[in-house]
């Protein structure tokens, strides 16, 4: 549903001064700018210094008011990235009937700060922070990091990384870049043991570059990240507890849930709306 006419100039007007914090406008300047009659910029200029949500000086001009600041300061004393994501980790939970967890890079590590289970994953539910090595997630925390950021982590990292974990980290950014998520399904039996993992305290996956949709896909995670006011990674999104065996199309339409949920608490963090951007995942045609 689109907002009112009337709705809308209230808010190229707020909009229009809070993009320029350090100035002042005259009336005039308003009109011309937002492209206002003058009657109806003086309507809404009188109505909004009246309720405090813009202040005219001395001199005629017009300023942000008191009633904008405090909900400003408010918004930013109580905001959190969590309450939003929670009800959108809820959905994603319940819909998909798999755990959601919001993860965050701590340094070179990651840690699960919120987690929404589904009715069968009851025992998943907590939320223990507990720190785990950042891969396989990296390729998704580190999306927007810059190729010298990401080569000293690689090039840090404890344990070392493996030949293959590097290639999949570098492939996996590339991605998170295309597509606004990866894929992670359970590696074959031949791949690394037990032990393997218990030496690292890695999680051992196998990435997907491409889907077919006749395939059958058991799926270890799904992940996605949301971007801050900086477009940078704030945390992601990771879905798990796949007890099922997936096809091809439904891997799809579960990366395309997350991403688009993703996209939403970006737009929320950012204040402004984030472009849809990647493409959904590539399906192999047969």
């Amino acid at each position: 549903m689109r907002s009112t006419p009337g709705v809308a100039r209230v808010i190229s007007v707020l909009n229009f001064l809070a993009e320029h914090p350090q100035q002042d406008f005259t009336f005039t300047q308003i009109s011309k700018s937002l492209r206002l009659s003058l009657a109806t910029c003086h309507a809404l200029l009188t109505g909004l210094v009246e309720g405090d949500y813009l202040y005219q000086n001395p001199d005629k001009t017009y300023v942000l008011g008191p009633a904008f600041l405090a909900l400003g300061r408010s918004a930013l004393h109580h905001f959190s990235p969590l309450a939003v994501a929670r009800k959108e980790m809820r959905s994603l939970a319940d819909s998909l009937d798999v755990v959601c967890a919001a993860l965050f890079r701590q340094g070179d590590e990651v840690v699960a700060l919120e987690r929404a289970a589904s009715v069968r994953h009851l025992g998943w539910a907590a939320a223990a922070a507990q720190p785990h090595p950042i891969y396989p997630w990296a390729g998704v925390l580190m999306t927007t990091l810059s190729e010298t950021e990401v080569d000293d982590w690689m090039n840090k990292a404890e344990p070392p990384l493996t030949r293959q974990e590097r290639r999949d980290t570098l492939r996996q950014i590339e991605f998170t870049r295309a597509h606004g998520y990866i894929l992670a399904v359970r590696p074959e039996p031949a791949e690394p043991t037990k032990a393997d993992v218990a030496r690292t305290n890695r999680l051992r996956v196998r990435f997907l570059a491409e889907l077919d949709p006749n395939g059958r896909y058991e799926l270890a995670f799904v992940a996605a990240p949301v971007l801050n006011e900086e477009g940078k990674v704030a945390f992601a999104l990771n879905l798990f507890g796949f007890d099922r065996v997936c096809g091809g199309g439904e891997v799809a339409s579960i990366a395309n849930q997350l991403r688009e949920a993703c996209l939403r608490i970006s737009t929320f963090i950012s204040g402004k709306r984030v472009a849809a951007g990647p493409r959904p995942h590539p399906v192999a045609r047969m």
